[in-house]
């Protein structure tokens, strides 16, 4: 168990040094905050392109905050779980790749714990 916290200090110390702890937050405010804007801004937008019919009238009403709370859980479902998941894959690849995997992994750690280290900060992160 002692391995495995201290896997888990060395990803939360590269997180810190990569900082993750800055881009993976406003990644996810800005999912957030991406499909009221559009919806906002969507007749402005229309409008602009002109390639509307003659007389075409669009009136979007401005959705109201329980409806903005569920378009923007809805983005979260998916890529939210899709940035955590890239985030995750990213950090092992780049372990494998840079040959740090290989001197973890030649040393009684099990490939489990590994994982599942990674697997934890990425989610702490997010949290």
């Amino acid at each position: 168990m002692s391995q495995w916290f201290t896997l888990l200090q060395k990803e939360l110390l590269e997180m810190t040094r990569n900082f993750k702890w800055i881009w993976v937050p406003i990644s996810f405010i800005l999912i957030g905050v991406m499909d009221p804007l559009s919806t906002y801004y969507l007749p402005q937008i229309l409008n602009t392109i002109g390639d509307l019919p003659e007389g075409a009238v669009i009136d979007i009403p401005t959705p109201p905050a329980p409806e903005v709370l569920m378009m923007s859980l809805a983005n979260y479902n998916l890529l939210g779980i899709l940035i955590i998941i890239l985030t995750t894959m990213g950090l092992i690849s780049g372990e494998r790749k840079s040959g740090v995997a290989g001197m973890i992994l030649v040393k009684p750690v099990s490939y489990f714990s590994f994982v599942t280290a990674k697997c934890i900060v990425s989610k702490f992160l997010c949290i």
